[in-house]
């Protein structure tokens, strides 16, 4: 059994595997080298964040190393370190077009408000699964591992998920407006801005209008209205995709049909050259393309 096969045995028997087809389910880091303990250790009476900076210090080491973990594993070891470092998820959840940012938000987010001293627990034991040996190894190779070197500076270099991407500035930033209201499933906050006076196809720095992401979260209530509002079922993001492409991908076939019935182009391609309806479920039953 290899290193990665081994690693995802122990995390089910500690129940840390998190749910199928995306780790702990969504931002930052595995962990940084930035460590301010004497002694790291995991037994009782370790102090936590002392454990934990040792833990993530080793992540990082490992990653440097070329150490190949599963996404599952990489997606749990993001979402606790940013549980750990900075609390509860912000922002509102990177669309489908941006498939690496989702599910570094969805490994955070799925944590809700875990305390931060649970995140580092938690972190600690995922370690311990991934090689239970990962302290003694790394104080066999450094006998001054969990201590701050004098050459070591605070805020050190961290590491991002790499098979899943680098999260950009916009990871955390909340959506303001139209859009960030249909992004959280606030109906009564979109219609209070429509009623004074907001232009419902008004989008967000990625492009996105309300019913972009109305439609990424299978809003089918809110779809409608602002469909009954004006909302054009052709307007593009950044990335050339309409509404029709996230209700397509995202398989929320009520709401493509709404947005069908409305006008929406079935074969209308993004940037990538990909229409909603080569996106679609086999399953969907679709009108055919007319000439």
């Amino acid at each position: 059994m290899n290193d990665q096969s081994n690693a995802e045995h122990r995390l089910k028997a500690l129940g840390l595997e998190g749910p199928a087809g995306g780790g702990v389910s969504s931002g930052s880091d595995w962990g940084d080298s930035d460590n301010e303990s004497d002694d790291a250790g995991t037994g009782p009476g370790t102090d936590a964040e002392e454990a934990f900076d040792a833990a993530s210090a080793w992540v990082a080491a490992s990653v440097q190393g070329g150490r190949q973990l599963g996404q599952n594993v990489q997606l749990q070891l993001y979402g606790l370190f940013k549980q750990a470092t900075a609390g509860e998820a912000t922002g509102s959840r990177p669309g489908p077009f941006h498939p690496s940012k989702r599910a570094k938000w969805d490994a955070w987010s799925a944590h809700g408000r875990m305390s931060k001293e649970e995140a580092m627990a938690r972190y600690v034991a995922l370690v311990c699964a991934i090689d239970p040996e990962w302290n003694a190894a790394q104080r066999s190779e450094d006998p001054s591992f969990g201590g701050r070197s004098s050459g070591s500076q605070g805020g050190g270099p961290v590491f991002s998920v790499p098979s899943v991407g680098t999260p950009g500035p916009d990871d955390e930033k909340e959506i303001a407006g139209l859009p960030g209201c249909a992004s959280r499933g606030d109906e009564a906050g979109v219609g209070a801005l429509l009623k004074a006076g907001a232009n419902v196809n008004d989008a967000d720095d990625e492009g996105r209008t309300a019913l972009h992401w109305a439609a990424d979260g299978g809003r089918l209530e809110m779809v409608k209205l602002l469909l009954e509002r004006g909302a054009n079922p052709n307007a593009k993001d950044n990335d050339g995709a309409t509404p029709l492409h996230y209700a397509a991908t995202c398989d929320f076939e009520a709401v493509a049909a709404e947005l069908l019935k409305a006008g929406a182009d079935s074969h209308v391609a993004d940037a990538d050259g990909s229409t909603p309806y080569e996106l679609k479920p086999k399953s969907w039953q679709w009108p055919q393309r007319t000439t």
